[in-house]
C-alpha cells in the first residue's frame, strides 16, 4: 500500500500531561500553518523496518488479578532509521511460531538500532477521541524489547503497571472506538518534522470469546492440542484497508511472547497443535497470559523527506482479550 504523510509547517503544540489520574490528557492545539503538499512514496510489508505504532483495546478476563472485568487502552510505539539488520522475517502465517529466540518480527531487536525522535508526544485521533502518548519513562516495552528511556512511546493505564501519565483503569471508552480509522500525528522535534499520517490505523470490530470464555480458566494439558473459538464480527473497513487477522498468543509477563499462532482468516476458530502446547508448557512452567486478538495491520512510510525514506512503520489496531493460563500437572 502507499503511505500518506502530511508534512506540517510548524510543530503541533504538545498538550500538558498531568500527574493526577483525574486530569484529562489535553488535546493538541491547532496548527497555525497549512500542511505542505501531500507526498506519496511506495512502502510495503517487505520494506525495511522503521518502527511501529500499536493501538490496543485490552479486555481482561479470568486470571488477570485486579484488572479482571475491566478494559483499557494500550499504545506501544518506537521509530528507527537504521539497523545492523533492517528486516526480520515474520512469524509463520498461517500457523504457530516459537518466539523465544527473538529472531522474528516483532520481538527481534538489533544491537545497533538508531532511533528517530519524532517529538515529545505521539497523538492518535479519529477526530473526536484524542490520545496523546508521551515518551516512556521506562527502558522496556511489553514485548520485552529494551529501547532505553526516551526512545519509545508508551501508554498503559493499568492499575499494577507503570503508566506515564497515570490514568484510571477502565479508560477504553475514552480513547477507543471500534470500526474506526485513526490518524497518527508526530509532534515534531529538532531533528524530525511534525507530520500527520492520515487514517494510519484502523480499529477492528469488538468481539466476544466463545470457548474457552473470558471467565473460564485455561490449563494446558501435556500432548494435547487446544482449540479456541470466538465471535466473528465484520469490521466494515473502507476499501484499501486489509481484513482483520487473528492471533492466539502465550506470554510470560515481563519476559515476552512464547508462542504466537496467527490466522490470516478470521473464521472464528483456531487450534494450537499439541507440539506447541508442549513448547509452552516447557517455556512457561508457571503459566502466564493468554491473548486472543483480532488485528488489522497496515504500513505507512517513515520519511523526513530527505535523508530517511522508504522505511515502513507497522501500524496495528488491535481488539484483544487477555486471560491467564496455567500448566496442568503431568499425568
Amino acid at each position: 500500500m502507499t503511505s500518506k504523510v502530511w508534512f506540517i509547517g510548524v510543530a503541533l503544540v504538545a498538550g500538558a500531561c498531568g500527574d493526577d489520574a483525574s486530569t484529562p490528557i489535553d488535546a493538541p492545539k491547532a496548527v497555525d500553518a497549512a500542511p505542505d503538499a501531500l507526498e506519496e512514496e511506495p512502502v510495503n510489508f517487505m520494506s525495511d523496518e522503521g518502527g511501529e505504532v500499536r493501538f490496543e483495546y485490552v479486555r481482561f478476563g479470568v486470571g488477570t488479578g485486579t484488572r479482571e472485568g475491566t478494559a483499557s487502552t494500550r499504545v506501544i510505539s518506537y521509530f528507527e532509521a537504521d539497523d545492523d539488520v533492517d528486516f526480520h522475517a515474520y512469524p509463520t502465517i498461517p500457523g504457530c511460531t516459537l518466539m523465544t529466540d527473538d529472531t522474528k518480527w516483532p520481538t527481534s531487536q538489533p544491537v545497533n538500532r538508531k532511533y528517530v525522535d519524532i517529538g515529545q508526544q505521539l497523538t492518535l485521533t479519529n477526530g473526536t477521541k484524542i490520545l496523546n502518548v508521551p515518551k516512556a519513562t521506562v527502558p522496556g516495552d511489553p514485548l520485552a524489547r529494551m529501547h532505553g528511556v526516551g526512545n519509545h512511546y508508551f501508554f498503559a493505564p493499568f492499575p499494577d503497571a507503570t503508566s506515564n501519565p497515570p490514568q484510571p483503569n477502565g479508560d477504553s471508552a475514552t480513547y477507543i472506538q471500534e470500526k474506526t480509522s485513526y490518524d497518527v500525528i508526530f509532534s515534531g522535534s529538532d531533528t524530525w518534522p511534525a507530520q500527520v499520517h492520515k487514517d494510519a490505523i484502523f480499529m477492528p470490530a469488538a468481539f466476544d470469546l466463545i470457548s474457552p470464555s473470558a471467565t473460564t480458566p485455561v490449563a494446558l494439558q501435556a500432548g494435547t492440542a487446544m482449540t479456541f473459538t470466538w465471535q466473528v464480527v465484520p469490521s466494515g473497513q473502507p476499501a484499501g484497508v486489509p481484513d482483520a487477522w487473528f492471533l492466539v498468543g502465550f506470554v510470560i509477563p515481563n519476559t515476552g511472547m512464547v508462542v504466537a499462532c496467527v490466522e490470516p482468516m478470521n473464521d472464528g476458530s483456531m487450534t494450537v497443535p499439541a507440539e506447541y502446547v508442549d513448547m509452552i508448557r516447557t517455556a512457561a512452567p508457571n503459566g502466564g497470559t493468554l491473548v486472543r486478538q483480532s488485528f488489522i495491520h497496515q504500513v505507512v512510510e517513515l520519511t523526513n523527506g530527505t535523508t530517511v525514506k522508504n522505511r515502513r512503520i507497522d501500524t496495528i489496531g488491535t481488539w484483544c482479550h487477555a486471560t491467564g493460563f496455567s500448566i496442568a500437572p503431568a499425568i
